[in-house]
């Protein structure tokens, strides 16, 4: 299984977080995990993409990791990747429902299991696209 990491600030230039430490993807792969970081995603965050490499990360272009990461981790939704994912990928992400609902319901309508955050913080009226 690939975990894919995409750089943030490449969609948003004012992010400069990472979605994963290169001490995280060293216990990942430690576990059995194969993981791929986007080129630059951390240098932001002051994480060169050689304490990945020495992590056991991959270094990729996004392109690369989009077509073959089985998880996608991005700590801010972005909406040009819900057109781009594969069946059976996963994103992982922190989704504003309030901003994206409209993505967010599509990306939801084609999968069969999904896990949302509102499900456990539901108003008392759910959304459809709540799972």
């Amino acid at each position: 299984m690939t975990i894919g990491i995409l750089a943030e600030h490449r969609i948003n230039q004012l992010e400069r977080r990472v979605a994963l430490i290169p001490d995280s993807v060293q216990r990942l792969c430690e576990r059995g995990f194969s993981v791929s970081i986007e080129s630059g995603a951390g240098e932001l965050a002051f994480f060169p993409d050689s304490l990945y490499a020495q992590a056991g990360a991959n270094i990729l272009s996004r392109e690369d990791i989009l077509a073959q990461a089985t998880i996608l981790c991005t700590l801010t939704f972005q909406s040009s990747i819900a057109s781009q994912l594969q069946s059976g990928q996963m994103l992982i992400t922190l989704a504003q429902r309030w901003k994206y609902a409209e993505q967010i319901e599509q990306l939801l309508l084609p999968v069969s299991t999904s896990w949302h955050l509102s499900k456990y913080l539901a108003p008392a009226e759910p959304k459809p696209w709540m799972c």
